[in-house]
């Protein structure tokens, strides 16, 4: 008997297409267009007892063979102790035998029931509890994966996923309490909020204000820092205090809508992607609007966005449209072997590079968007700032591993 699968077997999704026939066995291999894995479908059904005598069988490089592969490492999770690690080989469908040889590469022609790439199965072990993965090329056809078993969370969010929200402020008593209302009002159903701000000892009110936040909601973290040392500063101290499963950037100013979370962490919470971004881009192709007496401003800083688009785009082999958005969403795993130095705009650069160098290739999702100009605070420096970018990209992009 087969059975006919309808959902993919990592992310659920229901858009599965068909991708070839295996010319040996004849056998029909799918993919979802959502997470890129792909499985044989229809698949033989082994009935219930054949999950139970593979509980531990990733340890011996039968995940592929799993017709659950999720459940499969659930139940490896399961007989760990939090922190303990596990090691196991995996053929993947990203790797140089794999890509020369395509359909008829010997994972496809072989008797497993999952194709993995890397992408999918730091999905799947991100989605069954571990944590501290990496993945190294073992040889041409495989990779070989170490990771940990998660530790049991506790708490007021034991059962149910966080998104740490890193709220990065300075001198913005205008915004900063419609800003941090939205945050906690926002609805995101199954996924607890971790507030972390961090205020750069503002020279307006913009510190007592979060200081009176923090005092009314004990849920939120704040960061007081003595003296502003810039956007990157302030981000990379929040991701040094996020717990949750996924981390956003949120600016203390109105130009984002935090009503597009919802959308935004849809991808991730289905362990379709890792990274996300949320895209200003409409169709035009302007992102920026100063008004009548700054289009000259405007000007400069829309051709600016497009000329470093294509830089990074040219040197990271991607095809975004808006790498600079403030709105960055990653799983926490993603930060994993990677420091971060950056201290003014350039973290931007930075996170970008980084993790696309590392494999996280970002969906972008279009969201609503509202330029501020100078006027209403904007703090990136027209002269300096771009020559700090041109800086990071060479140096992140060539010159640093992680």
């Amino acid at each position: 008997m087969t059975n006919l699968l309808k959902h993919c077997p990592l992310c659920c999704s229901e858009r599965i297409v068909y991708k070839f026939v295996v010319s040996e066995n004849n056998r029909v291999v799918c993919a979802c267009t959502d997470c890129s894995h792909m499985f044989v479908n229809p698949q033989p059904d082994f009935g219930p007892e054949h999950e139970s005598a593979f509980d531990a069988g990733v340890l011996s490089s039968l995940l592929e063979f799993s017709p659950d592969p999720v459940q499969t490492l659930q139940n490896a999770r399961k007989l760990l102790k939090a922190g303990e690690a596990q090691l196991f080989y995996l053929p993947v469908s990203d790797s140089p035998d794999a890509r020369k040889h395509k359909h008829k590469w010997q994972g496809f022609r072989s008797e497993g029931l999952q194709f993995f790439n890397r992408a999918t199965i730091e999905n799947a072990l991100c989605k069954s509890g571990f944590e501290q993965i990496t993945i190294t090329s073992a040889d041409g056809d495989g990779v070989i994966v170490n990771c940990r078993a998660g530790e049991q969370r506790t708490g007021e969010h034991k059962d149910r996923r966080v998104l740490s929200i890193i709220v990065p402020v300075y001198n913005e008593e205008k915004t900063i309490g419609a800003v941090l209302d939205g945050i906690l009002a926002v609805p995101l159903e199954g996924l607890g909020k971790e507030v972390i701000i961090i205020e750069s000892n503002s020279t307006d009110s913009t510190r007592q204000i979060v200081q009176e936040y923090a005092r009314e909601r004990p849920g939120i973290k704040l960061i007081l820092e003595e003296a502003p040392k810039g956007k990157g500063h302030a981000v990379r101290a929040g991701f040094a205090q996020a717990t949750g499963d996924f981390i956003a950037i949120q600016d203390g100013d109105l130009e984002y809508d935090v009503n597009d979370y919802a959308q935004l962490v849809a991808p991730l919470v289905s362990y379709r992607k890792a990274f996300v971004l949320g895209s200003r881009h409409t169709e035009s192709w302007k992102i920026r609007s100063f008004g009548a007496n700054k289009r000259l401003t405007a000007l400069y800083m829309n051709f600016g966005h497009i000329l470093f688009t294509r830089l990074i785009n040219m040197g990271c082999g991607a095809r975004l449209k808006d790498p600079f958005t403030m709105y960055k969403l990653f799983r926490r795993e993603c930060l994993h072997g990677l420091e971060f130095e950056g201290n003014r705009f350039e973290i931007d650069w930075e996170i970008v590079i980084k993790l696309t160098r590392k494999g996280y290739i970002p969906e972008e999702i279009p969201v609503n968007y509202n330029s501020r100009g100078y006027k209403e605070g904007k703090k990136v420096s027209l002269f300096i700032d771009p020559l700090i970018w041109i800086k990071s990209f060479i140096k992140y992009r060539f010159f640093r591993g992680n």
